[in-house]
C-alpha cells in the first residue's frame, strides 16, 4: 500500500499509458478497512416508529428482519428500506443508531445532482505516481460486507431523490435480481458472498421539498417504503434530550410544534419546527441560561433565534410570535437584539 493518502483523479492519458503495460484485471484497487466505517460514538436515538406494546418503536426490529432475509436468501432477495418523511425527523439518525448499536459498518452517501457514475461505481486515481482504481459507493458496500468481521454492512443513500434520473438507473441495476456490480474498466464483478448481509437504505424528504427529482417508478418500487412521520407530543417529549430544562417547558414546546405543523399542513405556514429544530432550541436555551448576561432572556432568545427567525414572511412571523407568547407567556416583540 502507498505511503501517502493524497489522491488525484487520473487523466485519460495516464490511464491509457498504464493500460499499455498492465492488464485491466491487474490494476490495483484501493483497499477498504471496514473498521473505518464503524460508528464508534454512541448516538442517542429514541425509537418511535409504530410503537409495540412496550411503547417503543419497532424500526430496529424491522431492520433486523430485513437483514436476516438478505443473509439467508441472498442479495437477490434483498429488502432495501426507504425512509420517507419531513426533514428533521431522525431518518439519518435512525439508520446510524441501528448500525452503531449492532456494530455494523455503514457507508453513508449524500446524493445530489452532482452525484455521477464514478461516485457510484468507481474511478481511476493517481496515488504516489501509480494508477489505482477507487471503488464507488455500490461495490464498496459489497466489499465492506464481505470483509467485515461478522459479514454485515450497510449502504445509506441520503436524500436519494437528489439523484438525477440517469443515476437512478445506475443504482437500479444494482437493486435488481442480479445484485452485483460489474466494472468494465477492471473487467471484474463484485458480488456478495454467501452468508453475508448488505443492508441498503435510502432516505428522502417528500416530493414537495425543493431541489429534488421525481423517483422513477421502477427505482422506487425496488424499496420497501417506511413513512417516518412527526412523533406525537408524548413521543417527542421522550426524544428531546432536555436535561436541566423543566418538563413544563418541553411540554409547551411539543404542543406549540404540533400546532405549527398543523398550520403548515393546512398551507397557512411555509415551515414548522421539526424534532431536530426543537433539540436545537433545547441546546440554545441551555447555552443562554449559562450566560449571566443572557440568562434573564434565555427563553425569549432561544424561541426567537431557533424557531421564529425561520419564518421570512412578516405576517407568518407575527402569527407564530403570537402563538409563542400565548404558549410560553413571553413577549417576543421586546427581545430584539442589535443583530436581529
Amino acid at each position: 500500500m502507498p505511503t501517502t493518502t493524497k489522491l488525484k483523479i487520473a487523466t485519460k492519458e495516464q490511464v491509457a499509458n498504464t493500460l499499455k503495460n498492465v492488464e485491466r484485471k491487474d490494476i490495483p484497487v484501493l483497499p477498504i478497512d471496514p473498521k473505518a466505517f464503524m460508528i464508534e460514538k454512541e448516538l442517542r436515538y429514541v425509537p418511535y416508529y409504530k410503537p409495540d406494546k412496550d411503547g417503543k418503536g419497532i424500526e430496529f426490529e424491522i431492520f433486523k428482519a430485513h437483514e436476516s432475509a438478505t443473509r439467508e436468501l441472498g442479495i437477490q432477495d434483498k429488502l432495501p428500506c426507504m425512509m420517507i418523511g419531513p426533514t428533521g425527523t431522525g431518518k439519518t439518525m435512525l439508520v446510524a443508531a441501528y448500525h452503531q448499536q449492532e456494530k455494523i459498518p455503514l457507508l453513508q452517501a449524500d446524493c445530489s445532482e452532482g452525484t455521477k457514475k464514478p461516485d457510484l461505481i468507481g474511478r481511476f486515481v493517481i496515488l504516489d505516481g501509480t494508477v489505482w482504481y477507487q471503488l464507488g459507493i455500490l461495490p464498496m458496500g459489497l466489499v465492506l460486507a464481505n470483509q467485515s468481521d461478522d459479514g454485515r454492512a450497510g449502504i445509506d443513500l441520503e436524500e436519494v431523490n437528489g439523484l438525477s434520473p440517469a443515476m437512478q438507473k445506475v443504482v437500479n441495476q444494482f437493486l435488481d435480481w442480479r445484485g452485483h456490480v460489474y466494472i468494465p474498466e477492471l473487467q471484474r464483478v463484485y458480488s456478495l458472498e454467501s452468508g453475508k448481509s448488505l443492508m441498503i437504505y435510502a432516505t428522502m424528504n417528500p416530493s414537495t421539498y425543493g431541489g429534488t427529482h421525481e423517483l422513477n417508478k421502477d427505482f422506487k418500487n425496488r424499496f420497501v417504503p417506511l413513512k417516518v412521520q412527526y412523533p406525537t407530543p408524548h413521543q417527542e417529549f421522550d426524544i428531546l434530550e432536555h436535561e436541566g430544562i423543566d418538563d413544563k417547558t418541553i411540554t409547551r414546546l411539543t404542543q406549540l410544534s404540533l400546532e405549527l405543523r398543523a398550520s403548515e399542513a393546512a398551507g397557512d405556514l411555509d415551515t414548522s419546527p421539526s424534532p431536530r429544530t426543537n433539540q436545537m432550541f433545547c441546546n440554545a436555551y441551555r447555552a443562554y441560561l449559562g450566560n449571566p448576561v443572557l440568562k434573564e432572556r434565555a427563553m425569549q432568545l432561544a424561541l426567537e433565534h431557533v424557531i421564529l427567525n425561520q419564518f421570512e414572511s412578516p405576517k407568518q412571523a407575527e402569527t407564530v410570535a403570537s402563538r409563542m407568547s400565548r404558549t410560553f407567556g413571553v413577549n417576543l416583540n421586546q427581545t430584539k437584539m442589535d443583530d436581529d
